[in-house]
């Protein structure tokens, strides 16, 4: 009896070694990648990502985020972004923590596998984020630059995937993404508003006989918060003299631990609202996607 019970106490003790090392093992990361100045000659002009680099990082920091990586400017290339992005995927275990943050202009890009349009035939663009590398239009000043370093919307869920794949059902994904995915609607265009736009209203446009990336989607399933609708444009937003991207700024005045998710999307949308805004077009609505089920999950635990 006596050797039953110490053999009992010991699996008892190795059992609570291990699911506290388990618990140990479980860690929040961060890729924030912000893009404030892009070449001269690549028709974007400058946002004010460094200060969302900030905040953002700040935010996390104090909620205890030990590994964030950050991306600036010319690091954040669309090799760079790949590289970065898949090497989270193998570097993640089961039950980590991730939030994953961009900073940068947005474009909408001719759909080259007609996935929008199988949701919506008269979409004929998918989003895309706009690294360091890439131009503002096709052979853009006769570059020869057909778009192959724009992150579309498609690629960058497949990266994403794998992320959420590793971390598996008991770790978590957020990610936020403060561009512009702009469409083709007719805008004003102030000097004031052409400074704090993140985007353009020209689509990038791919001739019917160019070759691009065509990638296959995959499946969503982690929280993705954007700054905009993908047909609006997203307009920074000036605080106390300093400019900042509206999602950055609602984030880090509303997140704190303890938080679950639709209490995040909540106090965003609230702010939000009450952000001031140099443009005279209707404002920018945030836009979210929380997988069913996880409305309640306390994120960055």
């Amino acid at each position: 009896m006596l050797k039953i019970r110490t053999m009992l106490h010991r699996l008892l003790i190795i059992l609570t070694i291990f699911l506290s090392s388990t618990c140990l093992a479980q860690s929040s990361r961060a890729l924030l990648v912000g893009v404030q100045e892009y070449p001269k000659n690549s028709g974007w002009s400058s946002i004010h990502a460094q200060n969302d680099l900030r905040i953002v990082s700040k935010t996390i920091r104090e909620a205890g985020f030990k590994d964030i990586r950050i991306l600036r400017d010319a690091q954040a290339t669309h090799s760079g972004i790949v590289s970065s992005l898949q090497r989270l995927s193998r570097d993640v275990n089961a039950g980590d923590r991730v939030l994953v943050f961009f900073s940068c202009h947005g474009q909408l890009i001719t759909d080259t596998n007609a996935d929008e349009t199988s949701f919506n035939p008269r979409d004929k663009y998918d989003e895309a984020l706009i690294p360091y590398d890439a131009q503002i239009a096709y052979n853009w000043n006769n570059k020869g630059y057909k778009g192959e370093n724009h992150l579309t919307d498609d690629e960058l869920n497949l990266l994403l995937g794998k992320i959420k794949y590793a971390v598996g059902e008991t770790g978590q994904l957020v990610v936020l993404l403060d561009a512009c995915h702009s469409g083709d609607m007719e805008r004003s265009e102030s000097k004031s508003e052409k400074a704090l736009r993140r985007g353009v209203k020209e689509p990038f446009r791919l001739p019917k006989t160019a070759s691009n990336r065509t990638v296959q989607p995959g499946d969503v399933s982690w929280v993705s918060i954007s700054a905009c609708r993908d047909f609006q444009n997203n307009y920074e937003c000036v605080i106390d003299g300093t400019a900042y991207g509206r999602l950055a700024y609602s984030f880090s005045q509303v997140y704190k631990p303890g938080i679950n998710s639709i209490e995040l999307v909540n106090g965003i949308k609230g702010l939000y609202e009450t952000l001031p805004t140099s443009s005279d077009e209707p404002r920018q609505q945030l836009h979210w996607y929380i997988p069913k089920g996880t409305e309640q999950d306390i994120l960055f635990r």
